[in-house]
């Protein structure tokens, strides 16, 4: 009993010491760094995996990765391959551990041949390590006799900048997989733009790359040899920028043919030439930016009946072939039939969001000068028109305008005002004898009933002096004020425009004495006067007091000029106040105009 008690005793201390004891650790060993290809042998167009591997590390960071000429390189990720293991030998616990990193690359071979890899290098804290040169070979499948890759261009001929659309189609029998298309590389003088697939809603969508860019093909049915045939089919822009021969493609398509074995095949199309000539330098408008093809605009506007100086907004839209991306609309500003009838907006034209091929929409505001103007001048836009050969202007037609002047609210009209009377229906006077309503009949009589002799009075030398100076000061006065004038005449401008504004705000017209104050600031005529033009005459100190006048304006537009101030809600003794701070801004400055 005595022997069974002391080896249970002996069992506990022992796993008593294992529990507690540390375990014994595998050193992780040197770091060490190599790449792997995963064949040495490929299809051309096919890609090919690459693995560079760091042992005895899970932080390195990224490879340098070198250039292979006729290799497209891309990398595919990698990760951490550590691992861990626990073993007990001889009732001792021992834990292994392993660290690892891979970084995984794609190589897809442009061209056959053989290919050399460079040494990647990797650092590993701080220390830098070398890969070994590897090797791998690209051959071309065998050609598959039954399917047909084709290239088709809307044109063989063409200008610098015009668009070529150019159509590349698949067509295949039978089952195929693992599909992959190849382009040659076009030259840097011819841009690529890949075009979204026109296929009908929940047409299988595949994306690819060809020519440097990816492509989205859609499945189709096309017409080869007569006879309607499935195709995989991707459409590309392609916009010559220099004069020249060019060749398109070839396009090599491999795929894994699946029958009763699965085979490598390809199919390679053949490479028709694009003949670039350069514009013409005769008869080339000085307003030409490059667009090239058949264009034709419409305008709107709204409203056509207005006054000197309302908002007219213009819808114009541009037809014309893809891209459009980067046409503009024309501006209005350097047109001198628009500039000089108009005011445009100085935010000039407006993108708006488009999704329909071929149409591009923008919208501004322009603002009637005068009252003379009766139409909105046509809109032209210049173009080169290749099939003519021809450069043309597409242009919009004239749209009739009715432009009224700025009603003005005078005292008269508060007269004439329902429920007061017309100056005219006022009672007569009537006569009086003596008093002031003399005046009416015998003024003669009024002098004669309380003359002073006035011959005696101003020849007093008293009165003589008295008389005499205020028309000397106002001599004075009036010479000093013309010679201001003459040296600075937009001061002068702007003191008569400020005293007109002033009477016009003390008659309640808030948006014409702003009107008023502004073209004499300006030099413009009041009735074109618009917010952005009193906004711009402020500076950093002023820029509320310009805010403030700009925005009695926008209300006067809203309200066709016919609110008063207690309903457009701005206070008189305001907006003297802030044009009277102007005023002193633009004394400093020399003035607006």
């Amino acid at each position: 009993m005595m022997m069974r008690t002391k080896l249970v005793q002996i069992i506990l201390l022992a796993a008593l010491l294992f529990l507690v004891a540390p375990p014994a650790r595998a050193q992780t060993g040197d770091v060490s760094v190599k790449a792997e290809l995963a064949a040495r042998s490929v299809y051309l167009g096919d890609p090919i995996m690459l693995q560079v591997v760091v042992e005895g590390s899970d932080t390195p960071d990224e490879p340098t990765v070198p250039a292979i000429d006729g290799v497209d390189i891309v990398s595919a990720g990698g990760g951490s391959r550590s691992s861990s293991y626990i073993s007990i030998l001889n009732g001792r616990r021992q834990e292994t551990h392993r660290l690892a990193y891979v970084f995984q690359y794609s190589l897809t071979p442009r061209r056959e041949g053989t290919f050399t890899i460079p040494p990647f290098r990797v650092t590993v804290d701080g220390k830098t390590f070398t890969t070994e040169r590897l090797q791998f070979s690209a051959v071309e499948p065998p050609v598959d006799p039954d399917s047909l890759v084709r290239i088709e261009l809307d044109a063989e001929d063409a200008y610098v900048g015009q668009p070529v659309r150019a159509r590349v189609s698949w067509f295949f029998e039978g089952r195929a997989d693992n599909v992959s298309f190849r382009a040659s590389d076009l030259p840097d003088a011819i841009d690529v733009l890949p075009l979204p697939p026109q296929a009908p809603q929940g047409t299988n969508v595949y994306r690819l790359n060809a020519f440097g860019q990816e492509v989205q093909a859609v499945e189709v049915r096309a017409v080869r040899g007569g006879l309607t045939r499935p195709a995989l089919a991707f459409e590309v822009m392609l916009i010559p920028r220099a004069p020249g021969e060019y060749q398109v493609g070839p396009v090599i398509v491999a795929f894994d043919r699946i029958g009763y074995r699965t085979e490598r095949r390809m199919s390679r199309s053949e490479a028709p030439t694009l003949s670039v000539k350069p514009l013409p330098s005769e008869g080339r408008p000085a307003d030409f930016t490059g667009l090239i093809g058949d264009f034709s605009l419409d305008v709107s506007a709204e409203p056509t009946d207005v006054n000197v100086g309302d908002p007219i907004a213009l819808h114009l839209t541009i037809h014309g072939p893809e891209p459009l991306g980067a046409v503009d609309a024309p501006d209005l500003a350097t047109d001198p039939e628009i500039a000089e009838r108009f005011k445009p907006s100085a935010d000039g034209w407006q993108r708006q969001p488009q999704d329909t091929i071929g149409v591009r929409t923008f919208d501004t505001t322009i603002r009637a000068r005068t009252a003379d103007v009766d139409a909105i001048p046509p809109i032209r836009l210049p173009y080169f028109d290749p099939v003519s050969g021809q450069y043309k202007y597409a242009q919009t037609d004239p749209i009739p305008l009715e432009v009224q002047r700025t009603r003005r609210v005078t005292a008269a009209d508060a007269i004439m005002a329902p429920g007061r009377a017309s100056p005219t229906s006022s009672r007569r006077l009537e006569r009086a004898d003596g008093g002031v309503w003399a005046l009416q009949t015998d003024p003669d009589l009024l002098l004669a009933q309380s003359a002073p002799d006035l011959g005696a009075w101003v020849t007093r030398p008293a009165v003589v002096t008295l008389l005499a100076t205020p028309p000397a000061a106002y001599l004075a006065a009036s010479v000093v004020v013309f010679a201001r004038r003459r040296s600075d005449p937009a001061r002068g401008r702007r003191r008569r425009a400020l005293r007109r504004s002033r009477a016009l705000l003390a008659q309640g017209q808030a948006p014409e004495s702003v009107r008023a104050w502004a073209s004499g600031v300006t030099g413009l005529e009041a009735d074109s006067i618009t917010a952005a033009d009193v906004r711009a005459l402020g500076d950093d100190d002023t820029r509320d007091d310009a805010a403030l006048l700009a925005n009695v304006l926008m209300g006067g537009e809203r309200a066709r000029f016919g609110a008063d101030m207690a309903a457009s809600g701005f206070d008189a003794s305001d907006l003297r106040g802030a044009m009277r701070r102007l005023e002193r801004h633009l004394d400093r400055e020399g003035g607006a105009a």
